[in-house]
């Protein structure tokens, strides 16, 4: 790629020598010169402006040299970005861009509806390990323009569980005026939920069933008391949780070790047959279960629905029953299970069927399956 002239603001980007446009944007009057003809292939707008019947139209066919066009309102090195990509610029694209940069071409791919020429490239800008809650919400917001469904899940996700600051410390002026404060509201419900949950998780731990002993002599009792201990030894009791973020409160869950009860055994006649809380076991499993509802759902945030642990999404790839045969694989081997779509209306493609063959000491695990993936409760029926 050319640059004519000096490092003024008359220097001109060549992204097409030959262009019959040049751009002259932003307050620094940044000059890219460009093809109206690849403009209006990847943005309506752009097709509009240059239509024959507008002023802006008759100077192109008219005139000998390339028509100045001022666009200073804006972001000058995004649009800079997006005209590499469709002028297929590849070593003009940055490689190393920052969530603020990301945002500011998702702002102008949005403005201009860049947005199907820029999907592939979108796709890898969106892509961050970053756990930085600034950053976190630019992503969401350029994901939320972008209409990129799995980032948006990802960096939800990812900012439910790794931010413990109120969301509205995180609002800036791109931010809301892309999402509005409707979604700042979603999070915060989903983050009280997953608390919740991840709260109710540990607090179940007490009733763990498989060290339970027929004569009811107290052993699994003398294991809870040792297991409530823990909790507030790792400050994972529920009234601490707000002051750490939930990955962190996930990773000391996980840290934590079977509790070791103090108290000494007294007799009992079934003590040879006393086993051991799978403590680590079920919490591990609830954790990855929890962990694979977290995030917003990108087609229920933009037509307008609440977010509803019950309502089952595309992008949980629910739609193809996946939600629910993911959730049953707690429940061991199920084999010879059948999936079956049974919505009529193909507006709301949510419905699913799902029968098979199983044991009755196995119901109860999949009713707890069904309704996780989704369903109502008492949607799992059957006869022995």
């Amino acid at each position: 790629m050319e640059h004519q002239g000096d490092r003024t603001t008359s220097t001109i980007i060549n992204f097409a020598p030959d262009g019959d446009i040049i751009l002259i944007v932003g307050p620094e009057m940044k000059r890219f010169r460009v093809h109206s003809l690849f403009l209006k292939a990847a943005s309506k707008p752009f097709v509009a402006m240059f239509k024959w019947e507008r002023q802006e139209g008759q100077d192109l066919l008219h005139q000998d040299g390339p028509k100045e066009i001022e666009l200073p309102a804006d972001n000058a090195a995004a649009l800079e970005t997006i005209l590499a990509i469709i002028h297929h610029q590849n070593n003009e694209i940055p490689r190393n861009i920052t969530a603020s940069q990301v945002l500011e071409i998702a702002i102008a791919a949005d403005k201009y509806d860049f947005l199907d020429a820029m999907k592939l490239a979108s796709a890898t800008f969106l892509r961050s390990d970053t756990t930085d809650a600034n950053d976190l919400i630019r992503l969401v917001t350029a994901a939320y323009l972008f209409r990129n469904a799995r980032a948006f899940k990802e960096n939800t996700k990812a900012l439910v569980l790794n931010c413990h600051v109120p969301y509205l410390d995180l609002a800036c002026d791109e931010v809301e005026s892309a999402l509005g404060w409707r979604i700042f509201c979603l999070l915060e419900t989903q983050r009280i939920f997953v608390r919740s949950e991840f709260s109710e998780i540990l607090l179940e731990g007490i009733n763990e069933y498989h060290g339970m002993c027929a004569q009811n002599c107290g052993w699994i009792c003398k294991y809870a008391y040792a297991y409530l201990n823990l909790l507030k030894e790792n400050e994972l009791w529920p009234v601490s949780l707000h002051k750490i973020s939930i990955s962190d409160a996930i990773e000391s869950a996980e840290r934590m070790p079977d509790p070791v009860p103090q108290e000494a055994s007294g007799e009992c006649r079934s003590a040879r047959t006393h086993t051991l809380p799978w403590y680590r076991d079920d919490r591990s499993w609830r954790l990855k279960s929890l962990d694979e509802k977290v995030g917003l759902c990108l087609t229920c945030v933009r037509n307008g629905y609440k977010w509803d642990t019950s309502k089952l999404d595309d992008d949980h790839d629910y739609l193809h029953g996946n939600g629910l045969l993911n959730q049953l694989g707690g429940c061991g081997t199920i084999s010879k299970w059948k999936f079956e779509n049974m919505t009529v209306d193909a507006s709301n493609p949510y419905e699913w069927h799902a029968s098979g063959q199983t044991t009755i000491w196995q119901k109860g695990c999949i009713e707890h399956a069904i309704v996780s993936a989704g369903a109502p409760a008492g949607s799992c029926s059957g006869t022995e």
